[in-house]
């Protein structure tokens, strides 16, 4: 009995874990990106998006020091009631001489189809 609720705890966190995955992005250039719904990202560098960006509800980005999303098209970010779109950034640190993560640049011709809808 004692063996088998281990092995219950264990595959309930192993389950959780696998649902709340983790993708770390350098910098790169992309002609359109999703960040999926119930994912964890960590940006470290400059990501180019040419067209479109879609930001799935639920999803999560965090800026690391200097990093910066820059989308020369469309930005989609539609979280919904229950599950937000979360930008984190990364605190500014005069110690290690180091800026905050930024966040999201928005340029080019297509910027009146920006829609943002439950994020924080």
């Amino acid at each position: 009995m004692k063996y088998l609720k281990l092995s219950l705890v264990l595959s309930m966190v192993l389950i959780y874990t696998s649902s709340w995955s983790q993708d770390t992005l350098r910098a790169e250039n992309f002609t359109d990106y999703a960040f999926l719904s119930g994912k964890k990202y960590v940006l470290t560098d400059i990501i180019n998006v040419q067209n479109v960006l879609r930001i799935d509800r639920g999803a999560i980005i965090e800026f690391q020091s200097g990093a910066l999303i820059i989308c020369h098209g469309r930005v989609r970010a539609l979280g919904s009631p229950t599950e937000h779109i979360k930008f984190i950034g990364a605190p500014y640190s005069r110690e290690k001489n180091e800026v905050g993560g930024i966040g999201l640049i928005i340029s080019g011709e297509n910027t009146e189809e920006v829609v943002f809808n439950f994020c924080d």
